[in-house]
């Protein structure tokens, strides 16, 4: 059964020997379940797999959840492996990552236990520099407005804007940043670079394209007509985009943010956003998520709010989950795979 409860594999001690349990305990909203990656995990006599398709409602059924298991397979950036849950999962060898980003990850804990996490880099990387691209669009041309009028009887003559000759601010340089300015300048909108973090050892100032323009993050907020969001959650990126760095920015400008929701203080974006300091906002991203039902961002016409969907391509969803179940079996056979833990 797949729902509020596990699915299990079988009954590993009617086995008469535990075999290697994997555990799926946050993959909500779902993509993991029925889909070809978990079967070939399924397809392994040497494994249990459970999965569940709704998020832990607390720390204590989290770590009911992952306290047997020796592989977890982390889907949800929401779940938190703090110190606690490290601690209380006694069995587990390994967390294979969704993505990239450890930030929900008491990174200090998993090393003391000796636990080995993998990640799988760049399997949605054209996905979310896209989504970024097409929130920065639809706001800027207002598409979700026109639509709605169009839809309510009007044939309203309002003004749009045109990104092509506009400026892009993207803030962090890891392999999104610099597709997403990739694709912007392909609609020819001139490109600001700021490396607020280069975490990716494979990214270097000397290793970014020829035409990329590198700046300090307050030029860019002061002329870039778009901002784009791009760089790793950590203490000195946590709410980046505050109420001062909002005010740095043009009347005109517009907040994309497709990396992490803590990069933004909601917060002061509702309070900017209401009394117009900058034109628009679009979010994948939230600092809970899903955003609650209470959020005044709700409210508000000049935002777009998107579910964490921007990595859920066709693609992006088959090379990720195919990926994590690589680096399950590539562990659990010794082989070579992308570990984030050293």
């Amino acid at each position: 059964m797949i729902g509020d409860e596990a699915s299990t594999e079988a009954d590993s001690e009617a086995e008469g020997s535990r075999r290697h349990l994997v555990v799926v305990p946050d993959d909500f909203p779902p993509v993991f379940a029925d889909s070809t990656a978990l079967m070939r995990l399924r397809r392994r006599n040497d494994l249990d797999v459970q999965v569940y398709t709704t998020q832990p409602k607390d720390e204590t059924e989290l770590i009911s959840r992952v306290s047997a298991a020796n592989s977890v397979i982390a889907i949800r950036s929401s779940t938190a492996f703090n110190h606690s849950v490290i601690e209380a999962a006694t069995a587990l060898r390994h967390i294979a990552i969704w993505g990239t980003a450890t930030d929900n990850i008491a990174m200090d804990a998993i090393r003391r236990a000796g636990i080995a996490v993998t990640h799988t880099p760049n399997t949605a990387t054209d996905a979310v520099a896209e989504h970024a691209l097409a929130l920065a669009l639809t706001l800027a041309h207002r598409v979700h407005e026109l639509d709605l009028r169009v839809r309510g009887g009007e044939w309203p003559g309002i003004r749009i804007t045109q990104l092509t000759g506009k400026t892009a601010g993207v803030i962090g340089a890891g392999a999104v940043g610099i597709r997403f300015a990739e694709l912007a300048r392909g609609i020819g909108m001139d490109v600001l670079l700021c490396p607020i973090q280069l975490q990716d050892e494979t990214t270097r100032i000397d290793q970014l394209p020829e035409w990329t323009q590198v700046v300090g993050l307050d030029e860019l907020l002061e002329n870039a007509d778009v901002v784009s969001l791009h760089g790793r959650l950590s203490a000195t990126t946590d709410h980046l985009i505050d109420a001062a760095r909002l005010e740095q920015m043009r009347p005109n400008a517009m907040l994309i943010n497709t990396s992490r929701g803590r990069l933004v203080s909601e917060a002061d974006l509702t309070v900017a956003l209401t009394n117009e300091t900058i034109a628009g906002a679009a979010l994948d991203v939230f600092e809970l998520e899903p955003i609650p039902h209470h959020s005044p961002l709700r409210t508000l016409s000049n935002i777009i709010l998107s579910p964490h969907a921007a990595a859920a391509t066709n693609e992006a969803l088959n090379a990720g989950l195919n990926a994590t179940v690589d680096n399950i079996l590539g562990f659990l056979e010794g082989r070579s795979v992308p570990r984030v833990d050293r």
